[in-house]
C-alpha cells in the first residue's frame, strides 16, 4: 500500500520467531517442525514500505531479561516500533513479569515520540493439540533449574494472556493487530503458528494503515509517565557482539556465534558462545561512570565526558543474560575478581522434556573492593571482572556443554 516515507528514520521490532521471519514449512506426524528460509517478517516490510532503516532485537524465545537495554536499541528517529507476543509466555509460571516487560518495551519506544504498535499471532487448535500430545503440556517440572517452566502454552492459557496483552495495550494507547490461525489457516504456516509470506503482508498492510492515521493526527506524544522508568540507569549494558568489546584478556575458549547455525533457524539468534568445557570468558566492567560512558562512546568517536567513580559502599546489580534450552546446554558458573566481589552463582541450562529456548537472568550483587588488576587490554581503570566458566552437564549424555551469554548489564 502507498505510504509516505519519513526521511533518516528508523523502525525497531521487538519480539518472537513471526518478528524474524521464522518459516514453518513442514510439520511431522510427531510435531516436528521443518525450519525453511526465513520470510521478508512484517516488521521488515513495513520498514522497507516506509524507506527507513530497520533493525530486529527479537529471537524465538524471549524472557523479560532481554529488555534490558531495550532503551539503547531505539534510535531517536524511530518513527514505528512493533512489540510481537513474546513466545514463552505461558512457559513460565509468571505471566505478568511478561506483560510487564511487553508494558515496559511499548513505552519505551513511545518516549522517543514513534507509534508503537502491538502485534499477537493467536495460534490454532492444531499447535495446542500437537503440544498437548508431544510434549510435557502442563506437566510441572521437578528439577529445581526448572521449576518456573511449564513447558508449552494450552488453549485456556493463551485465551487469558491474549485477554491481558489486549488490556495492557489499551492502557498503554498502543494500536494491537492480531491474526488467529484457526480462522485464517491460509495465511499461517504448517505448524498453525508462524505465518506464511501472505501473512506477514497481510499485518504489515494493516501496521502501514496505522502509521498513515498516525501521520494524518500528527506525531506520537511521548508519554511522559513516571511510571515508565521501571529501569535502572545502566553503567554497562550490551548484547550479543556489542558484549565483544568487555571481553578481557584471560578469556580461552569463547567466541561471538549466531547460533542459529546450532539451533533450530527460528531463533536468529547470536551470542557469545563457549567452544565446549574448560573454556572461560572474562568480562572486564569499568566501575568509573566516566570509563563506562567512554566505552560506549568508541565507535562513534566522542570525547571521554566527566564522570564520578562509585563508592565503596555502592552494591552494585550484575546481570548476564544465558541461553537456556533444550539444545546442547551445559553448566555456567559465575565469579567476580578484580575491584569487585560478589558470591558466586551456577546454573544448569538445559531444558529436559520441552521445546523452548528462553533466556535466563542470572543476577548477582557485587561490591567494590580494593583489589586493583589489570583486565582489559584497552580500557584503564578500576574493572569488576566477571568470570563465566562452561562446564560438562552430568545430569545427561551427549555433548551438553554449550554455554550462551547474549547480554549483560551492572548497574547500581
Amino acid at each position: 500500500m502507498g505510504v509516505t516515507p519519513r526521511p533518516a528514520s528508523s523502525v525497531v521490532a521487538f519480539g518472537g520467531s513471526n518478528t524474524v521471519g521464522a518459516n514453518a514449512t513442514h510439520t511431522t506426524a510427531r510435531g516436528a517442525t521443518t525450519w525453511g528460509r526465513p520470510l521478508k517478517s512484517f516488521a521488515r516490510l513495513s520498514a522497507m514500505a516506509l524507506s527507513a532503516s530497520f533493525s530486529a532485537h527479537a529471537m524465538g524465545g524471549m524472557s523479560p531479561s532481554s529488555i534490558m537495554c531495550a532503551r539503547s536499541q531505539i534510535p531517536k528517529d524511530t518513527v514505528l516500533g512493533t512489540v510481537e507476543f513474546l513466545p514463552n509466555i505461558g512457559f513460565i509460571h509468571d505471566d505478568e513479569a511478561e506483560v510487564r516487560a511487553m508494558r515496559f518495551l511499548v513505552r519505551s519506544i513511545q518516549e522517543v515520540g514513534a507509534l508503537a504498535v502491538v502485534v499477537n499471532v493467536v495460534p490454532g487448535d492444531a499447535r495446542f493439540e500437537r503440544d498437548a500430545k508431544y510434549s510435557k503440556c502442563g506437566q510441572l517440572k521437578t528439577d529445581e533449574e526448572e521449576e518456573a517452566m511449564i513447558g508449552c502454552v494450552d488453549k485456556e492459557r493463551m485465551g487469558t494472556i491474549r485477554q491481558k496483552i489486549r488490556a495492557m495495550a489499551a492502557q498503554e494507547g498502543a494500536p494491537l493487530v492480531e491474526m488467529e490461525c484457526q480462522s485464517t489457516p491460509e495465511l499461517c504456516g504448517s505448524d498453525s503458528f508462524h505465518m506464511n509470506q501472505d501473512g506477514h503482508q497481510r499485518i504489515a498492510d494493516q501496521i502501514l494503515k496505522l502509521v498513515n492515521a498516525s501521520h494524518r493526527d500528527g506525531a506520537h506524544d511521548s508519554i511522559g509517565n513516571d511510571e515508565a522508568q521501571v529501569m535502572p540507569p545502566n553503567m554497562v549494558c550490551a548484547h550479543n557482539e556489542e558484549i565483544v568489546r568487555y571481553m578481557g584478556s584471560r578469556s580461552q575458549g569463547f567466541f561471538f556465534e549466531n547460533a542459529a547455525t546450532r539451533l533450530a533457524p527460528k531463533y536468529q539468534l547470536s551470542t557469545i558462545v563457549s567452544a565446549g568445557v574448560n573454556s572461560t570468558l572474562s568480562l572486564c566492567l569499568p566501575l568509573n561512570l566516566a570509563e563506562t560512558r567512554r566505552v560506549a562512546r568508541v565507535r562513534s568517536g566522542k570525547n571521554e565526558v566527566r564522570g564520578r567513580s562509585i563508592s565503596n559502599e555502592t552494591t552494585l546489580v550484575i546481570q548476564l543474560g544465558l541461553v537456556a534450552s533444550h539444545s546442547g546446554q551445559g553448566v555456567a558458573s559465575v565469579r567476580c575478581r578484580g575491584a569487585c566481589s560478589c558470591q558466586g552463582q551456577t546454573r544448569n541450562l538445559l531444558r529436559k522434556g520441552t521445546r523452548v529456548t528462553i533466556e535466563d537472568l542470572l543476577s548477582l550483587k557485587a561490591t567494590p573492593s580494593e583489589t586493583k588488576e589489570e583486565c582489559h587490554a584497552y580500557f584503564k581503570g578500576d574493572m569488576c571482572e566477571v568470570l563465566l566458566e562452561a562446564s560438562h552437564n552430568h545430569d545427561v549424555g551427549g555433548n551438553y556443554s554449550h554455554v550462551s551469554l547474549r547480554s549483560i548489564s551492572m548497574h547500581p
